[in-house]
């Protein structure tokens, strides 16, 4: 059994097997994985309303019942609402992680632009490329799952959750505001780093928005992105 664990949590309207890639990753590199899968995520999309705490209690149960392992090292790595949820969590719940891996973090979602508004006499509506509501719409989403991500977004606060954190990103995200996620991030942890990669291709999705692991980047950017990790994984550990 190793002695050191690794909880992985994925994004909205994904499963655990969106996490399969950086999960072999991680245990190839020596981690016990716990690859979780969020409330209401089994497929189909169970009909049932959701609540934001539902998602950061699945995180809290996961960490308990790490810690109960007693682990040299703990770490998270999360993907969008999974990285949310961390977040959430763990500033709720008091947690405290040794590591965090954050990938396109959806800490604050871009904003609805209305144009026209001036003007009484024309609709105002939003320009579809500016905002992730589009996306979620086309997902399907029901409208439970899109309060509980506001919600989980408004709760955030500058507080730290951890010694060294990891974003891994594309700039050309059309779900996040950059600006916002970079300033909350720099108040979660002492040590904190972004990683963008510079593909132009978007191969892990039409919009933008980077999936965890190697299997959704190119070599050269995972090259890019390996080094960091390797680096960050390193550091010593803060909290025994």
């Amino acid at each position: 059994m190793s002695n050191k664990i690794a909880i992985l949590a994925h994004g909205v309207n994904n499963t655990p097997n969106v996490m399969a890639s950086a999960q072999k990753y991680f245990e190839e590199l020596g981690y016990e994985c716990h690859n979780l899968i969020l409330s209401g995520h089994k497929r189909p999309l169970p009909s049932i309303k959701l609540q934001h705490r539902h998602w950061r209690d699945n995180i809290k149960e996961a960490y308990d019942s790490a810690k109960n392992k007693n682990p040299q090292e703990l770490i998270f790595i999360g993907f969008s609402l999974g990285a949310l949820s961390c977040v959430n969590a763990s500033q709720h719940f008091k947690l405290k992680w040794d590591k965090i891996i954050f990938f396109s973090p959806a800490l604050a979602l871009r904003s609805r632009v209305n144009i026209f508004t001036p003007f009484f006499y024309l609709q105002a509506f939003p320009i579809p490329s500016f905002t992730p509501y589009r996306i979620m719409k086309y997902w399907v989403l029901p409208s439970s799952y899109i309060r509980s991500i506001q919600l989980l977004i408004k709760e955030l606060k500058p507080a730290s959750i951890t010694e060294n954190l990891l974003i891994i990103a594309s700039k050309r995200d059309e779900v996040l505001n950059w600006k916002n996620v970079e300033k909350k991030c720099s108040k979660f942890g002492k040590n904190v780093r972004q990683v963008y990669v510079k593909e132009k291709r978007r191969k892990w999705n039409d919009y933008g928005h980077l999936t965890a692991g190697p299997k959704y980047m190119s070599k050269s950017d995972w090259a890019v992105v390996e080094e960091q990790l390797k680096s960050i994984l390193l550091q010593s550990q803060s909290n025994p």
